[in-house]
């Protein structure tokens, strides 16, 4: 808990109180609710208005802080009286990114938070506000962490996926349409993922024989020789082969008579960034 003396006769008390999940956001996004309460000194009545609430909270652990994010307030100003208690509601917004180093730092422990920031007090029959620090520590038991909070926001159903940035490396035309393929993904213009995602692989192809690993097919076609490329028959015939249905998939008639769905532009995107990745790590030195 902080204890704030604006005055000689003042003292305000914020103690943290409870933390759930916001039931009403789409996002990640939980509730932290600390307990005010301000006592004072002689019998003159006062009244206390708290507002310019500007909090952060972070983590600490094995003796270092790390920033969470900010407190949002969810009331611009509190009025309060003495000896009646009053909430302070605030959010912390985050994401599923977030939440996964959180996980990583607290080590499968209780959560050991700091609050610390500034407010203004304004005291009935004074003039003007008066500005405070607040700085203290709260702890989240784990089982409240991970009942209460974790289960409630969806962090089970999401599995976090660090995708490599991509190498340039001779390769800057086939990255510009990967990176097409995700813009038109967040946007849900799934047909066009897989559009960009040919392209991409198209490119790849081309680069790959352009450096001379190159072979004839049966049907007199130049295509890439992948065997060669990555100096392992197995590993070429596998590649080859992937390369080669996935151009299938991301056909249009491939898809004929329905929708091009969110699964859909997941596989296209998910195999074309790996295997563009791949093949970049995987170009033999000149």
């Amino acid at each position: 808990m902080s204890y704030i003396t604006p005055t000689q006769n003042v003292q305000i008390r914020i103690d943290y109180k409870d933390i759930r999940p916001d039931a009403g956001a789409i996002y990640p996004r939980i509730e932290i609710i600390f307990e005010i309460i301000y006592t004072r000194s002689g019998i003159s009545t006062q009244t206390v208005i708290l507002d310019n609430f500007a909090l952060g909270l972070k983590l600490r652990t094995q003796g270092k802080l790390f920033f969470i994010g900010n407190l949002f307030a969810k009331r611009p100003y509190l009025e309060i009286s003495a000896s009646t208690p009053t909430s302070l509601q605030t959010f912390l917004d985050l994401d599923f990114y977030r939440l996964s180093q959180i996980e990583k730092l607290r080590e499968g422990k209780n959560i050991l938070f700091q609050v610390s920031g500034i407010l203004y007090t304004t005291i009935t029959q004074r003039k003007g506000k008066i500005l405070s620090n607040i700085n203290f520590n709260f702890e989240i038991p784990k089982s409240k962490w991970v009942e209460n909070i974790l289960s409630k926001v969806g962090f089970e159903d999401v599995s976090l996926l660090e995708i490599p940035k991509l190498p340039r490396n001779g390769y800057e035309r086939v990255i510009k349409w990967v990176d097409s393929a995700w813009k038109q993904y967040m946007m849900g213009e799934y047909d066009k993922v897989l559009s960009d995602c040919r392209k991409a692989l198209e490119g790849l192809t081309q680069i790959v024989k352009k450096k001379g690993f190159i072979k004839i097919a049966e049907n007199k076609k130049k295509i890439p020789d992948w065997i060669k490329f990555f100096n392992n028959e197995n590993l070429g015939d596998i590649f080859g082969s992937i390369c080669q249905k996935m151009f299938g998939f991301m056909a249009v008639g491939a898809h004929f008579g329905k929708g091009i769905n969110r699964e859909d532009a997941e596989l296209a995107l998910m195999v074309t960034h790996s295997m563009t990745n791949f093949v970049i790590k995987k170009t033999p030195k000149e």
